[in-house]
């Protein structure tokens, strides 16, 4: 059955020991932890210190999460500044059982439209499982135009996590890509239930990580529709 990326889903944090070394044992319990209130996880991201591991450790935390997940879908954060890092993370979280992949656009360096369009590409052709364009331009400084979304979106493209934290960016995504099935994921907390209200499946909250139940009696409140 097709996954819906429906519900809380907490950019899970990356547990290190005093020596800078994945903690594996720590990391598998907060896994275990947090899968009895969630509904998904998003390991190796912004939270999950992605940027900041090797290649090879973002393979073995991805491992870990999906190994520990128990019900939940895993988004595996698979964004570089490398294209080929990106693919090469995307085809190893496919073959570990992830059910999407999430790719913030190449940083450090800014791009164009076009040469945005090539990366996801690359990763749309690389794995058979459903692609995210993660948009953060605070931390990658590249943008994802509407329009740019709206051609990945008629290309393969399963969806986008907007973390602009601004609600007009994600109404414009909204009104960009009308392509039934586009899933729509809003990376903050902050503007849930404004965002879920207009179409969003999803919420990719930091807050997650630390407290779980308080995400998970929101998103009940909110799917009864209950205003307060």
């Amino acid at each position: 059955m097709a996954t819906d990326f429906s519900g809380i889903i907490p950019p899970v944090l990356t547990c290190f020991d005093k020596e800078g070394r994945v903690d594996e044992g720590r990391q598998r319990e907060i896994v275990r932890y947090l899968s009895q209130h969630v509904q998904g996880f998003y390991p190796c991201g912004t939270y999950g210190s992605g940027p900041l591991m090797s290649i090879q450790e973002r393979k073995r935390v991805a491992e870990i999460v999906i190994k520990e997940k128990g019900k939940a879908f895993v988004i595996v954060h698979v964004g570089a500044a490398c294209t080929a890092d990106a693919v090469d993370l995307a085809k190893h979280a496919e073959a570990a059982g992830a059910d999407a992949v999430g790719a913030i656009p190449p940083y450090y360096y800014a791009y164009s439209q076009d040469q945005l369009l090539g990366y996801y590409r690359a990763i749309i052709k690389a794995v058979k499982i459903p692609v995210f364009v993660y948009n953060n331009p605070e931390l990658s400084r590249n943008p994802v135009a509407p329009d740019t979304l709206r051609t990945l979106a008629d290309e393969g493209l399963a969806g986008v996590k907007d973390s602009d934290f601004d609600i007009v960016t994600f109404y414009n995504f909204l009104n960009a890509v009308k392509k039934p099935g586009f899933k729509f994921i809003v990376g903050t907390e902050a503007i849930a239930a404004a965002s879920l209200d207009a179409g969003a499946c999803g919420v990719i909250a930091g807050g997650a990580n630390v407290f779980p139940e308080l995400l998970e009696d929101f998103y009940e409140v909110w799917k009864r529709g209950d205003p307060q």
